[in-house]
């Protein structure tokens, strides 16, 4: 009973002090990464979901710029990613339109501005 106990217990350190070294990793690759990235200019995304252009680092305060043209400060730990905005461009609208006319037994949706008139 006391073997299978301890066995537990050394099990439980090692599985910790595993879990430990690759959470120091993907934090250093993840400093890494943002090190090489945070440019000013390049927008950023926070993890509140804020999204402004880098400005400047100082120490762990970031810089970011909002869309108005005001700064704002920021902890460096609260970047998420770094990298374009995630929104549609003209060419992701339209290729969706075209796949929505393609595909077989749909129809445009009617865009007549007719009014009750046809109904009676």
């Amino acid at each position: 009973m006391i073997i299978m106990l301890g066995l537990m217990v050394v099990a439980f350190i090692a599985l910790s002090s595993f879990s430990k070294r690759s959470a120091q990793k993907r934090q250093v690759e993840h400093e890494r990464m943002l090190a090489e990235q945070l440019v000013p200019g390049a927008w950023v995304h926070t993890s509140v979901g804020f999204f402004g252009r880098f400005v400047d680092l100082d120490g762990n305060v970031v810089i970011l710029e909002t869309p108005s043209g005001e700064e704002t400060y920021w902890d460096k730990r609260v970047i998420r990613s770094v990298g374009e905005l995630p929104f549609e461009t003209e060419e992701t609208e339209i290729e969706e339109v075209e796949e929505y006319s393609d595909e077989e037994g749909h129809e445009e949706p009617n865009t007549d501005t007719d009014t009750n008139e046809d109904r009676i």
